[in-house]
């Protein structure tokens, strides 16, 4: 009888001994499991998949991404120096070509026109002309200096973080808003044809050089902080009636045309050397009060003023009295 209860607990004890086992190794395998799970989930998040690259899907960055709806030839000029790598946004082989101070040219022909996300890389991309586009983000781009944007539409753009850019340029562009008021380096800016009905650049006091032309929903311009501002230029903006620039004293040329200014105050802005008002709406009595605003100062000096309802009855002689004269 005690051979038999030996054996038996023998048996109860192995038993025992194996279930413990087995549930070790479930306890290791489960570890094992949730490791490997964790370790796959780091990968992809990575953009270390298949899926992270080409036509503009994934998590893929890259220093400037835009998108186009174009079909047919699509091309963009940079400046730098290093290599950049384009990846056109539709499978196709990237484009790789090394930067330098002029502009090189990246093309590429589209098949047919659709959306399509443009991934630009490079280490040093100063500069940036494109057109045909519906969207572009050039946050990561920090070194740039030098952006225009041609014949495009898109609801916004931010450039807050590219605080390097001194030139900055738009023709024939559809957008509702430009903020400017991080860009303190810039020393010209220049907008034609485009769709604001405002501007400020009371930040800029850097900037030199400002041209705005056929802004025709322009109705406010503020250019109080521009006090480096040597040269203004607004043509064609039927909705500004009115411009300040009591502010601006390092003014060289002043030119205002087909503009529905009422007056126009320049006392203040003693080293104007030519002044350019021409179609506007100044009267006769608006454009002797525009004369008497005029600084006397020594040296060559010119004021246009034709095409205004009171250029043929006004008194010429208050300018030229001050040395200015009527080359028209």
């Amino acid at each position: 009888m005690s051979y038999n209860l030996t054996c038996l607990n023998e048996m109860f004890l192995f038993n025992l001994i194996f279930k413990i086992c087995c549930n070790m190794k479930k306890v290791v395998l489960n570890h094992l499991v949730i490791a490997a799970l964790a370790v796959a989930a780091a990968f992809t998040s990575c953009g270390g998949g298949s899926g992270s690259s080409g036509s503009g899907g994934g998590k893929s960055s890259g220093k400037i991404k835009m998108t186009t709806e174009r079909g047919g030839d699509f091309s963009f000029n940079l400046t730098g120096s290093g290599v950049a790598t384009v990846d056109w946004g539709d499978g196709s082989e990237k484009v790789s070509l090394t930067l330098n101070e002029n502009e090189v040219r990246f093309s590429h022909e589209y098949p047919n026109a659709s959306i399509r996300t443009i991934t630009i890389n490079g280490d040093n991309i100063t500069g940036m002309q494109c057109s045909w586009i519906t969207s572009l983000d050039v946050s990561r781009c920090t070194e740039m200096t030098k952006l225009g944007v041609n014949q495009s539409e898109f609801k916004n753009l931010d450039i807050s973080k590219n605080t390097a850019l001194t030139k900055l340029s738009f023709s024939s562009v559809r957008i509702a808003s430009l903020d400017v008021r991080k860009n303190t380096s810039l020393t010209s800016l220049s907008c034609s044809d485009i769709t604001l009905t405002s501007l400020d650049v009371s930040n800029n006091t850097a900037l030199t050089d400002l041209y705005l032309k056929d802004l025709r929903s322009l109705t406010s311009l503020d250019v109080s902080g521009a006090t480096a501002l040597t040269t203004l230029s607004v043509w064609r903006s039927f909705l500004l009636t009115s411009l300040d620039v009591s502010k601006n004293t390092a003014l060289i040329l002043l030119e205002v045309q087909e503009v529905p200014l009422k007056s126009l105050d320049v006392s203040e802005n003693t080293a104007l050397t030519w002044l350019r008002v021409p179609i506007t709406t100044l009267t006769t009595s608006a454009l002797n009060d525009l004369f008497g605003t005029l600084h006397s100062n020594a040296g060559e000096k010119k004021i246009d003023i034709n095409g205004n309802p009171g250029s043929k009855d006004c008194d010429r002689s208050i300018a030229l009295r001050k040395g200015w004269t009527f080359p028209y």
